[in-house]
């Protein structure tokens, strides 16, 4: 439907409007931007048509009398979007539509008639008749008011877009704009009803695009005049608070005159001075008193002073940056508050990305710290002097968060050369490769030296500023900058120098530094430690000049230090030498204060404090008692003092006793009674402290040190003290955060001078007398204290103190708006909002007792009376929820004559109830996350107080109070029954709602309307939703700005919590929002100054968003249930929140879309228009910087270096949501667009989770399709940083191109520097690495590692990619070569793991060209290269295990023959002979191992190496491998048998409790048990396979290691160890296929294990077996009935007396059981039970299958034929049972294979003892029915053959008869020819033992007789031939009785043979000579007496053509005479 057909239909016009302008931007950008479609041919017809439409729309609302129906500033964005964008598409077909719509909307804003050819012209019949339906007005002859109307508004709207993106193509109309501009703005400044805070705020953004897009020209004098008397009279109105202006109003103005400091006349004109001339126009005007002092100015202030030293840095080229620099110094030292120095540090931050946006070398090489060397000036010490110290390290702080911004620009070698700088290290470039990569950029200023790290005092400040760089360097680069050994130890010396300086600040910033610094060199910890010791150990023998500063350094050292002395590094005899030293001395002089002793205690408690942190549980446990003591001593005891400076000390020592409780604490294990020693020792300590009467202003500090460190303790212990707290300590801890009398109010805040919201809300409320001071005023306070407000209080939460909790996170109080942490210039403004600035020095003893942090907002401590504030606060609220309600009700009663005191000031008053409402809050949710309960009383007064906080207009008040109301009501409620639960909630529901009813006043109602969601949140189950809803949505349509927005705020918390939202709900929801989003009488877009201003900090339009977000994520799949206008009003919302310029509103609709996308609900959101938007987001975020477009630039285009203002946060939700699209199988939508851009954040933020994630499912969900992933890692590995940004400046060279600002000349160099980005396009080019460029950051390459590694696991699955790694083999090579060579061990790592998997994976693979040779032989060398770096020095006990592993892996892979891999074989020679050396070091390479734990890690890795080694040459049958080891076999067995007795002897030590009369001595070399067996467990189970090998190959050379008293307990414990990994491990496959073959192998050896079998023990080794059984796979079952085998034989040999049989038949038994568990699982139609014969069809089972069953059945048969004959006939008639139930199942013919040699087992066992033949007989019977008619007849004439041939001899004559016609007519058929053979022949041999046998041949010899004549088949003739023949052969040789007649039969079958063909001549003659040879008297008889003279005939005849025929072949002739004359 048309846009103005929809109308005619509609009630609701903004409604249609929305949606239209939704569905047709949907379209559009679907059209153009989806990947799956091309774009259509008719784009631009349909482009045209919709232009048209809007085109139709304008003329349509100038005709109306009335367009409050259609105005809506809100739609009128969108609908600019949308319109600008079709006029980008129709830019190339309908240029010409550009210029003429902006004619139209220029004539519609000059008020002109633009109608007067409408008739002729339109295009839209249908528009022509609604005009004429419609009222219109006389527009000829209508006056023009200049006033404001939505159609003009909406002309201002687009038109700003149009000069974004066309710019100049329509600056022939700025004459005629800027007349109607001003004549617009003077009317709304004349006369108040005419002014319209949207359009006045409209018109001057127009203003402003014009200038920036069209040039600075286009204003003459007079419009300029107009501009600066318009700006005179607004601030002059501002400073007499004559009237308010939009906020953005006046940072528009303020933007606009940064147009005059432009001109090339002031430029000119102040051309001597400009930049000093500048600053006093614009950094010392009114503009930047108003602009930085405000928070929503000062970021559009900041942009604006950037831009201008941009324009005269890069466009007029007339200043350079060094004085851009000193500008920014200047005002940075200048500023006069945080507001200022914030905007600074913003614009400077702007200014630099600016640059860097044009100048891809800004930042290379040194030139950052050059740029820095007068930026840190401010530190200098003339300068410095005149600040406080919480100013200047807010100061560092500011410059700490730039860096931080910065750094991520600048590459890994630029980085090390500032540090070096930094640090004075001398490095020549040729050494160092970091260096020689940019070594063209390695040039500074040589003549100073203030960029060199100094231990002057009077450079204290700026050395301290260059540490914090140093620290963020150091954590950036890791370890790799350290490719030589010089470099390590000059920044050692260096630091160390300064660790141990006289400056104090200097001395602990520097061991923070030197901390991160040993954190990537562990290897130098051992010996800083062993030297600082000394040290101490050598000073503290003097008595007099003791050097305290020095000696205070090496303290610190140590004791931050201990925290990383792994004892892999660090010896644990050194950690026991520095406790014995420290505890000695307080031992012996605990209290002393005279001056050096004092000194030297405080040294000791600091090195208690460290040792504390050392990672050894049992070294804790091992002090505590002695700790314990001298705490009682120094802390119960009063000390007796005679002067101050005694006192003075006593207290420093008993703080720092106290700072080492706090960090005993942080790892002790407490319970009660060490709580009460503790509580006793705190009472005692506050004693003292209270009977100290001696005043002064050190005593003072010192004690309320004191007090903070007792608080900070019992924030420790308050779990165990809370239910019986001191009384007067609570007393105490409420006055130290609510005394009326404490602090001053003292008001230097310059934002209180400026104007803004606060002064806005005067205009229309200045009746209200309730207005007054706010969190916020106190947040901006320039006092130090903030007038006793807590550090915790933070605008956006409250922060958690870190010692109280480890997560030390920011609480979010219930109803908080958006936080700024999206944005990227937070850091800055968070200042700002920080009056109390944390002080490292004030407690400098936080980084050895803290956590890190000392709150979730600051890393150090506030000032000492705000951290009493703070630990007080936190210390209330643990502790009030569990006191007795008479104290609780006290306490509340205290704490309002606190917070209602007249003697005190406002903004004291406004600390002091934001303090307790803070405290209440936490109390309370204590409280509710425990369901404690609250005494009606109690909760009645806590109420009224909260209530009676006056600060209304406080939105932080506010939100905690209206929280507080909702925990309270629960936390009483909690204590009824239900009923009256019930009643109480609604009772004080219905209270509140009537309140709400009947007051006006703003702030009252959006309390009580918070505090009605607030009681929904916590009481969800007893609260009415409905009435509460009623209620708040009436709110939200309160036109009232601050009830409108906070209305709309508890609705969001209200459906936070209401899962179950019904449709009808829904419906009336989305309704409400979507109006008020859209209704010029709500949000900040309308008339309203006060509007405007107050919706810029609390946007309803932010809100709307969160709503539809939640709401998204409550309804869920649902959504779609929804009916069609209430989705449409859903999309409109969500997308509307796409298209704002609001940041977070932005990401609410992400975050909607995410959710609609997980639940996989289509044709609500439109994928394309969220992609395309978050493409968009990733780009302008690849730079720090404020967008300088006023609106959403992301569908359209942009002219400006940077359009949008970047977020971090924002890409990182970005990030997760493409991962999640390709979980969904969306990612062709947009992967190819994000290749580089997604490449590039990698390069920049490898640290990112988002990041990481989006690569891994990219990989994971495309690794099947695209095969080039490889080639991509692999380039990127070694790409250039400057290549990755190749994509961004060629946008950025096209940009400025367009914007004329790039010569010829710069554009031709650009172009030969360009290089395709394309990772596909650059692997294997010899140019890949460039020596001249930087490579990507060491972080980078270990994520690109990692996706490597997900590449190979997944390659082992995957054949085709495989066989893909296989071709690039040396690539990956060289990847892990160059990761092996970097001094970073995460990446060297995986490294290691690279090598391992080519090694594991392909070393068995064949060369292609040369198949006797493998594919890896070819690598050996490289290999070899990759491998021996990690070796090398410095190289961690980790990296060498690791690599020792790989290195065994590469022996035995048999790439290349062992003579060719020499250094490796001889390394692990070597290590074999270490276990000799008794040195304290050992050496691997060139690596030291240094200690006991280290060196048994690489003892323990060595054998682990060799045993796979030898397990690999054992399983491999490899001689050559077999050789090389087995010299070592007798050391290498000795060893793992001696390290698997020590592993099993540190698993089950029991860790003795140490006592305090324990010696020191005996336990210096004690380990924790845990920490030992880490060592053993990766190797153990490698040992015990291997010895497994052994046993199997040579158990000899096993049992001589071990004394034969030893042996059965020594394999017994082995076998312990295999089960119990397969316990832990129950459901590891690859754990239980390595430990079940070596449990195998052990059982197997013959060794006696009797201890196995008794009864508690085969409980547990059966029950094992049952487990695994049922949830192993086949695999492990097979090795499982081989374990039971060797069970059941091992049983069998140990116990061969019938006696010792019986004892424990029944453990026998149950693993027989365990057998047929195996087999039932398989076949469950044969338990007894069971009725499912059809449970497993035949094609099921599988032939893997097959084996298990067979195997299972012979293992179970053979065990039980040596059982005693009573249980064997028993089980014999269990397994004859099973075979019948098979038999008689339909997997019978499948099975047939399997059972038919158990059934002959058990027939020839049967034979031996007759007493079994019944049971074979009864099975007969039972069976023979099936074996006749259901086996097919291969299977039956098998089966019979068993029975016949083992024993039976029941058959009838009839069964026999059967048996033999299977058997003969199994000879004429094809298929039963070869059975029916060797069954006629296994029976012929069987006949004189067997009278079946017998009764069957003479059966079928009767046959023969019956049908030889009828055969006509030769070959089956020939088949009885042999039959018959072999028959007379056994008669002659068993039954001489019979032999003649047995002659004769043959001769007969020969003679018929010989007649059937002439053919069988030869064989009949062959067979006679047989029967000649078998006996020639007997066959002479049987011719002469049995044959007939016919036979004779035949037979004489028969032999004489035998002979013709065979003369030549007969070797006895003689024979053959004697043969004729038989005749």
């Amino acid at each position: 439907m048309e846009l103005l057909q929809s109308f005619d239909s509609s009630q609701n016009k903004r409604h249609e409007l929305l949606t239209w302008i939704t569905n047709n931007h949907e379209s559009i950008v679907s059209k153009i931007n989806d990947p799956k479609s091309p774009l259509p041919e008719n784009i631009s017809d349909d482009c045209l048509s919709l232009y048209n439409q809007l085109n139709d729309y304008f003329k349509f609302l100038i005709q109306l009398d009335d367009q409050a129906p259609y105005e809506s500033h809100f739609i009128s964005i969108r609908l600019s979007q949308l319109y600008n964008l079709l006029l980008l598409n129709l830019e190339k077909d309908y240029n010409s539509k550009i210029f003429d719509s902006a004619e139209l909307l220029t004539n519609i804003l000059l008020e002109e008639n633009v109608l007067k050819d409408n008739k002729n012209n339109s295009t839209n019949d249908h528009s022509s008749n609604s005009i004429t339906n419609k009222s219109k007005k006389s527009s000829s002859n209508s006056k023009k008011t200049y006033t404001y109307s939505p159609i003009k508004d909406i002309a201002a709207t687009i038109l700003i877009q149009m000069f974004e993106i066309f710019g100049k193509k329509i600056k022939l109309l700025t004459p005629n704009l800027l007349i109607a501009i001003f004549k617009n703005i003077k009317k709304m400044m004349e006369k108040n009803k005419y002014k319209h805070a949207t359009y006045m705020t409209t018109l001057f953004q127009l203003l402003n695009s014009m200038i920036r897009n069209c040039g600075l020209n286009i204003m003459d004098s007079n419009f300029i005049s107009k501009f600066n008397k318009i700006s005179k009279l607004t601030f002059e109105d501002i400073y007499n608070d004559n009237q308010d202006f939009p906020i953005y109003f006046i940072s528009i103005m303020i933007e606009l005159w940064s147009n005059h400091f432009k001109q090339d006349s002031f430029i000119k004109d102040h051309s001597s001075n400009l930049l000093n001339t500048f600053y006093t126009r614009f950094i010392q005007s009114d503009i930047a008193v108003y602009g930085f002092s405000n928070d929503q100015s000062r970021i559009l202030t900041s942009k604006v002073l950037s831009e201008i030293l941009f324009y005269y840095y890069f466009n007029k080229k007339i200043v350079n940056l060094n004085d851009i620099w000193n500008f920014y110094k200047k005002f940075f030292i200048e500023s006069i508050s945080r507001d200022f120095k914030a905007g600074c540090m913003e614009s400077l931050t702007h200014f630099i990305s600016l640059c860097l946006s044009i100048d891809k070398t800004f930042l290379s090489g040194i030139k950052y710290l050059n740029y820095l060397k007068i930026l840190l000036s401010v530190f200098d010490e003339e300068l410095v002097n005149k600040n406080t110290t919480d100013s200047t390290t807010r100061d560092m702080r500011f410059f700490e968060n730039f860096h931080k911004l910065i750094l991520p620009y600048l590459g890994d070698s630029s980085k090390t050369q500032i540090l070096f700088k930094l640090l004075g290290v001398s490095v020549e470039p040729e050494n160092n490769q970091l260096i020689k990569l940019n070594k063209s950029n390695y040039s500074i200023d040589n003549n100073s030296n203030t960029l060199t790290i100094s231990d002057n005092p009077k450079l204290m400040w700026l050395t301290l500023s260059q540490l914090h760089l140093c620290k963020i360097l150091l954590n950036d680069l890791s370890s790799s900058f350290a490719t030589d050994d010089s470099i390590i130890e000059q920044i050692k010396s260096k630091l160390l120098n300064l660790a141990t300086c006289d400056t104090f600040m200097l001395r602990i910033e520097s061991i923070v530094v030197f901390k991160i610094f040993l954190s990537h060199f562990p290897e130098y910890l051992s010996d800083i430690l062993e030297k600082s010791l000394k040290n101490l150990t050598a000073d503290f023998q003097l008595k007099d000049d003791f050097p305290f500063a020095k000696n205070h350094g090496n303290t610190l050292l140590i004791a931050n230090l201990i925290s990383l002395a792994d004892k892999e590094y660090v010896a644990y005899e050194l950690i026991m030498r520095i406790t014995i030293f420290a505890t000695s001395f307080i031992k012996q002089h605990t209290t002393s204060t005279q001056s050096s002793m004092y000194h030297k205690g405080i040294i000791c408690w600091i090195l208690l404090m460290g040792l504390m942190n050392y990672q050894d549980e049992q070294h804790l446990e091992m002090q505590s008692a002695q700790l314990f003591i001298f705490w009682k001593v120094l802390l119960t005891h009063t000390f007796t003092y005679r002067n101050e400076d005694e006192l003075y000390k006593n207290l420093e020592i008993r703080n720092h006793a106290l700072t080492c409780l706090l960090t005993y604490l942080n790892r002790a294990k407490l319970n009660s009674d060490t709580a009460r020693q503790i509580s006793y020792l705190l009472t005692k300590c506050s004693n003292f402290n209270h009977s100290v009467t001696l005043k002064s202003t050190n005593i003072d500090s010192v004690l309320l040190v004191n007090e903070s460190k007792i608080l900070q303790v019992y924030l420790k212990i308050h779990e165990y003290v809370k239910g019986d707290f001191n009384s007067s300590l609570l007393i105490l801890i409420i006055k130290n955060f609510s005394n009326p009398y404490l602090f001053q109010e003292t008001n230097n805040s310059y934002f209180s001078k400026s104007s803004g919201k606060q002064n806005a809300l005067k205009e229309e409320e200045k009746d209200t007398s309730f207005l007054g001071t706010s969190v916020n005023t106190l947040l901006h306070t320039n006092d130090k204290s903030a007038l006793g407000l807590s550090s915790k209080i933070n605008y956006n939460g409250i922060a958690e103190l870190s010692i109280k909790s480890p997560k030390n996170s920011l609480l979010e109080i219930s109803g908080s708006w958006p936080s700024n942490d999206y944005n990227w210039y937070n850091g800055f403004e968070n200042e700002v909002m920080k009056p109390i600035s944390p002080i490292f020095s004030m407690d400098y003893l936080i980084i050895l007792y803290g956590k890190g942090t000392y709150s979730g907002n600051d890393i150090f401590s506030p000032r000492l009376t705000t951290s009493v504030i703070d630990a007080s606060m936190e210390l209330f609220s643990m502790v009030y929820p569990h006191l007795n309600s008479k104290i609780q009700y006290s306490v509340m009663e205290n704490l309002n004559l606190s917070m209602f005191s007249k003697m005190t000031t406002p903004l004291r008053s406004i600390a002091i109830a934001a303090n307790i409402c803070v405290v209440i809050y936490n109390a309370l949710r204590i409280i509710q996350e425990k369901e404690l309960i609250l005494d009606e009383p109690v909760g009645k007064l806590m109420l009224n107080s909260i209530s009676k906080i006056e600060f209304y207009n406080d939105s932080y008040i506010t939100r905690l109070k209206s929280a507080c109301t909702g925990l309270i009501i629960a936390a009483v409620a909690r204590g009824m029954d239900n009923q009256t639960r019930q009643a109480y909630i609604t009772e004080h529901g219905n209270i509140i709602i009537k309140r709400i009813s009947d007051m006006n006043e703003p702030y009252f109602r959006v309390y009580y309307a918070m505090s009605l969601a607030s009681i929904f949140k916590y009481n969800p189950q007893n609260a009415s939703f409905s009435s509460f809803f009623d209620i708040i949505i009436a709110l939200v349509n309160d036109p009232h700005p601050v009830v409108h927005s906070w209305s709309l705020k508890a609705m969001h918390v209200l459906l936070e919590k209401y899962l179950a939202i019904t449709p009808p709900v829904t419906s009336r929801l989305l309704n409400t929002l979507e109006d008020v989003l859209t209704n010029p009488n709500f949000g900040q877009f309308g008339s309203s100054t006060l509007r405007y201003n107050y919706n810029i900090e609390y946007n309803s339009y932010t809100v709307i968003s969160q709503i539809v977000c939640t709401l998204s994520e409550n309804l869920g799949p649902n959504l779609k249930d929804l009916n069609p206008i209430d989705i449409y009003r859903y999309r409109n919302i969500v997308n509307s929140g796409l298209l704002s310029e609001d940041v977070s509103t932005q990401l609410l609709s992400f975050s909607a879309y995410h959710n609609i996308a997980t639940f996989k609900l289509t044709d609500i959101l439109n994928d394309t228009m969220f992609i395309t938007a978050g493409q968009k987001t990733l780009i302008s975020s690849i730079l720090p910087g404020f967008g300088s477009n006023y609106f959403n630039s992301k569908f359209t285009r942009n002219n400006e270096l940077i359009p949008e203002t970047s977020t971090l946060k924002g890409a990182s939700e970005v990030f997760k949501l493409f991962a999640q699209l390709i979980k969904l199988q969306k990612k062709e939508l947009f992967i190819k667009q994000m290749d580089s851009t997604a490449w590039l954040f990698l390069a920049l933020y490898p640290s990112s989770d988002s990041v990481i994630e989006y690569f891994t499912e990219w990989l994971l969900n495309s690794i099947e399709e695209d095969h080039h992933w490889f080639d991509k890692l692999y380039a990127m590995f070694n790409m250039p940083r400057g290549r990755l940004f190749n994509g961004f400046y060629k946008n950025v060279d096209k940009l400025l191109d367009r914007m004329g600002l790039q010569t010829e000349k710069e554009v031709e160099l650009k172009r030969d520097e360009e290089k395709s980005i394309n990772p596909e396009e650059v692997v294997g080019k010899p140019e890949l690495t460039d020596d001249l460029a930087d490579t990507i950051q060491w972080r980078s390459k270990q994520a690109i590692l990692k996706l490597l590694t997900i590449i190979l696991q997944n390659s082992k699955d995957n054949k085709k990619l495989f066989l893909l790694l296989s071709s690039k083999l040396p690539e990956l090579i060289r990847m892990s070569f160059q990761a092996s060579t970097m001094r970073i061990i995460p990446i060297k790592k995986t490294g290691l793991e690279v090598l391992d998997f080519i090694l594991t994976q392909y070393s068995s693979m064949r060369d292609p060209e040369n198949p006797s040779n493998y594919d890896l032989e070819q690598q050996e060398a490289q290999i070899t290269s990759a491998l021996m770096p990690a070796f090398g020095k410095g190289s961690s006990p980790d990296i060498i295990s690791s690599a020792i592993i790989v290195s065994a892996q590469f022996l035995s892979s048999s790439v290349a023959p062992l003579n060719r891999l020499g250094r490796i074989s001889h390394l692990l020679i070597d290590l074999l002979g270490d276990f000799e050396n008794k040195n304290a070091t050992i050496k691997v390479g060139e690596a030291s191992i240094l200690t006991q734990k280290a060196r048994r890690k690489i003892e323990l890795s060595s054998l682990n190496a060799w045993a796979q080694i030898v397990e690999k040459a054992l399983l491999t049958k490899n001689d050559e491998l077999i050789t090389f080891t087995k010299g070592y076999w007798n050391t290498l067995i000795y060893l793992w048998i001696i390290s698997l007795r020590e592993y099993v002897m540190v698993k089950y030590e029991s860790i003795q409790e140490i006592s305090s009369n324990t010696s020191q001595s005996k336990n210096v070399l004690t380990e924790i048990k845990n920490s030992k067996l880490e060592l053993y467990k990766p190797v153990w189970l490698n040992f015990v396979e291997t010895l497994g090998c052994l046993l199997e190959e040579n158990k000899d050379m096993i049992l001589e290691c071990l004394n034969e008293d030893e042996i059965e307990s020594f394999m017994f414990i082995l076998l312990t160890q295999c089960l119990e990994a397969i316990i832990k491990n129950i459901d590891n496959h690859s754990v239980k296929k390595r430990v079940l073959p070596a449990l195998h192998n052990i059982l197997k050896c013959g060794v006696s294990l009797e201890s196995l079998f008794e009864d508690n023990i085969h409980l547990e080794v059966s029950g094992t077996l049952e487990r695994l059984i049922i949830i192993g796979d086949e695999d492990e079952k097979l090795v499982i009935v081989n374990i039971i085998d060797d069970l059941l034989k091992g049983y069998l040999s140990q116990n061969s007396t019938t006696e010792a049989f019986l004892s424990g038949v029944d453990k026998l038994y149950e693993y027989l059981r365990l057998l047929l568990i195996i087999v039932s699982s398989k076949l469950p139609f044969i338990k007894f039970n069971s009725f499912e014969e059809h449970e497993v069809p035949i094609e099921k089972l599988t032939s893997s299958d097959l084996e298990l069953i067979k195997y299972a059945f012979t293992v179970f048969q053979q065990n039980v034929s040596k059982f005693d004959s009573v249980f064997k006939f028993d089980l014999d008639a269990c397994l004859l049972y099973i075979i019948g139930k098979i038999l008689e199942s339909d997997t019978r013919n499948n099975m047939i294979s399997i059972i038919l040699p158990l059934l002959r087992d058990m027939m020839k066992d049967f034979s031996i003892d007759k007493n079994n033949d019944t049971l074979i007989t009864i099975f007969f019977s039972s069976t023979k029915e099936i074996i006749f008619h259901k086996l097919t007849d291969e299977n039956k004439i098998a089966t019979l053959l068993v029975f016949a041939t083992n024993g039976y001899s029941s058959f009838t004559d009839e069964e026999i008869d059967n048996i033999c016609k299977a058997l003969v007519e199994g000879l004429g058929n094809t298929d039963l020819q070869a059975i029916s053979i060797q069954s006629l022949k296994a029976i012929i041999n069987k006949l004189d033992t067997h009278i079946a046998c017998k009764r069957i041949m003479k059966n079928i010899l009767q046959k023969f007789s019956q049908i030889y004549i009828s055969i006509e088949a030769e070959k089956q003739a020939r088949i009885i031939l042999e039959i018959v023949t072999l028959f007379t052969k056994k008669t002659i040789e068993s039954d001489s009785s019979k032999i003649l007649q047995s002659f004769a039969l043959c001769i007969t079958f020969i003679i018929w043979f010989y007649d059937k063909t002439a053919n069988n001549l030869l064989i009949a003659g062959d067979k006679l000579m047989e029967l000649a040879a078998a006996d020639s008297e007997n066959f002479k008889a049987t011719l002469n007496t049995v044959l007939t003279i016919d036979q004779k005939a035949k037979i004489e005849r028969l032999l004489s053509d035998y002979d013709t025929e065979s003369k030549s072949k007969l070797s006895n002739k003689d024979g053959l005479l004697k043969l004729k004359s038989f005749s």
